[in-house]
């Protein structure tokens, strides 16, 4: 190789790696917007992760939505998705060792920036779905009624794959300032590490393993909110 053409390609890859860190370091297209809020977001007990299936050393924290305004992330294009709660989590399963080395461009913090997306796509692991508010002209393309004065359906209950779960996490990053980089290096990270994640989550499913805190009697939910804070079920 001639010294012109290895200079060429010096060159070129200069270019090249700038170009990439000016994208990489660039917030990354928003495509929907948070709202509404959380009721409860709480460091849990040692004996709460064990059940939510996590070691009872990881830290983790119960979280609530509101139960009148609760947080949901609205797409672009109109419909709004709400997390399955309550819930025990452990927001981003991130090594420490990653955090650190990744620190100057990307947000790696369990409960950090990206903390709303990370309980969302717990939630999604562990429900395999998602609460969905569908406006009216996607309702009616599904053949679904939306009432006179309103201009979304009810919450309805709708299943997610694993894949569609992670592709949540990659467009609802953005709207928490996620940038190029970062959202991109999650969200591979997720999809080459986290399918033992679900398939843990299947299997605690299957075999009835799920926490109280799923489920849909209020009786339950309430006696295992008690166990976690050692209260007295009224």
């Amino acid at each position: 190789m001639t010294t012109v053409a290895k200079s060429l390609i010096s060159l070129v890859w200069r270019i090249a790696m700038k170009y990439a860190r000016k994208w990489a370091m660039k917030e990354a297209r928003v495509r929907g917007v948070w709202l509404g809020k959380l009721a409860q977001e709480t460091t849990a007990e040692p004996a709460a992760a064990a059940q939510a299936g996590y070691r009872s050393s990881t830290p983790v924290r119960l979280v609530i939505g509101d139960a009148v305004d609760p947080l949901r992330w609205k797409h672009e294009g109109g419909t709004e998705y709400r997390m399955d709660d309550p819930l025990i989590t452990d927001g981003g399963s991130t090594p420490k060792l990653a955090r650190d080395a990744c620190k100057n461009w990307a947000d790696l913090d369990p409960f950090g920036g990206f903390r709303r997306e990370f309980y969302f796509h717990d939630a999604a692991y562990r429900s395999a779905g998602c609460w969905v508010r569908l406006p009216t002209v996607l309702a009616k393309e599904h053949g679904l009624d939306v009432a006179k004065g309103k201009v979304l359906t009810d919450w309805l209950w709708m299943p997610l794959s694993r894949a569609m779960a992670d592709l949540l996490l990659f467009q609802q990053m953005p709207s928490s300032g996620g940038r190029n980089g970062e959202v991109q290096a999650i969200y591979r990270a997720v999809r080459l590490g986290a399918a033992r994640a679900w398939r843990n989550h299947r299997r605690r499913a299957e075999t009835g393993l799920l926490s109280d805190l799923t489920s849909e009697d209020p009786n339950r939910v309430q006696e295992a909110h008690a166990r976690l804070h050692r209260e007295p079920v009224g």
